[in-house]
């Protein structure tokens, strides 16, 4: 390990985040794995985060502190991390987030064990205002299931990913252009060159906020996540899709009704064979990922319970082992 510079440079952009900044801090500073700087770009609070954000890089020489004087948007404030990191690897958190202890560990051996990857994500839980697990979120592992699924949603949790700084810097960064779904653009140019995956295992914590976004950040984040999906349709399925088929794909991203939820599933069957060779059997990351549409879908709003149990069903047998599991941590984890 090269001492002279840190292995891991965490970068977390702040805007207004004193309810839940120094939790996500200390989940960083209880890492069992020690050796990384954290780069804090503060996008001009107006409440009290910069003062918190100080207060712990008073007492932790490896933590940084970037202030804007003026709101330059978290696209902007995660170029400027990116600017200033100095390891070969960048870990990325939010700051109303939180990370298992041993998150950094667990995607370090990971990366020492496959030197050709880009860039390397876990699965995570749900949480809310309190830090109460209110869902799971378990994304594609390999590269063949998150290349095909791509220009459906974005493969990654970008709470939770670490990736090779210089490729970042050579692919442009961040694209301005996107002010909410940017790590979705840059995550699919970096598949189309270089090896990703992720973990199975649960190592963050993405806090829910409804308040998160206004109604019009919404449709700016549906607007963006569109426009990607759309751009990555030839890489992810072969061909381009019928209009139909995107309006499928953009409502299941959106939250669909139970009808139009029925008919992305039969899509995805559909167009998993222009993608993974005929001769080839259904890999388990496929079926887990059936199981965790399914699964998704069981939980809709407006759901009777009739249709949650059918749903249920369904992904366990897509996946008896996954959705087992699933239940498990869910309900009794």
């Amino acid at each position: 390990m090269n001492h002279s510079l840190p292995a891991i440079s965490v970068l977390m952009t702040v805007f207004n985040a004193e309810a839940y900044l120094a939790d996500s801090i200390e989940t960083i500073q209880r890492q069992t794995f020690k050796d990384w700087e954290f780069i804090i770009v503060d996008d001009a609070s107006t409440d009290h985060s910069l003062t918190i954000a100080e207060s712990y890089a008073e007492k932790d020489p490896r933590i940084k502190i970037i202030r804007n004087a003026i709101n330059k948007g978290q696209t902007h404030c995660l170029n400027q991390g990116l600017v200033e990191a100095r390891a070969t690897w960048i870990a990325r958190q939010d700051a109303d987030d939180l990370s298992h202890p041993e998150r950094f560990e667990k995607q370090w051996q990971r990366i020492q064990q496959e030197p050709g990857l880009a860039l390397l994500g876990t699965s995570g839980v749900l949480i809310d205002r309190s830090g109460k697990v209110i869902g799971l979120l378990d994304v594609p592992l390999t590269q063949e299931l998150i290349t095909w699924s791509v220009a459906i949603k974005n493969p990654f949790l970008h709470t939770a990913v670490m990736f090779r700084t210089e490729i970042a810097r050579s692919l442009g960064g961040y694209d301005e252009h996107y002010q909410i779904v940017q790590d979705y653009d840059l995550w699919t140019r970096m598949i189309r060159q270089y090896r990703v995956a992720n973990l199975s295992e649960r190592l963050v914590g993405y806090r829910h906020l409804e308040s998160s976004l206004s109604k019009s950040g919404k449709n700016k984040a549906f607007q963006e996540a569109y426009e990607i999906s759309q751009r990555e349709e030839q890489n992810s399925f072969g061909r381009k899709l019928l209009p139909e088929e995107r309006s499928l794909i953009q409502a299941f991203r959106e939250g669909a009704e139970m009808k139009q939820q029925a008919a992305f599933l039969q899509l995805c069957k559909d167009l998993q064979p222009s993608f993974f060779s005929a001769s080839k059997k259904i890999t388990a990351d496929q079926q887990r990922l059936e199981a965790v549409y399914h699964l998704q879908r069981a939980g809709s709003k407006n759901q009777n319970c009739y249709d949650q149990l059918r749903e249920v069903m369904a992904a366990f047998l897509a996946a008896p082992l996954y959705t087992l599991q699933w239940l498990k941590s869910r309900f009794f984890g």
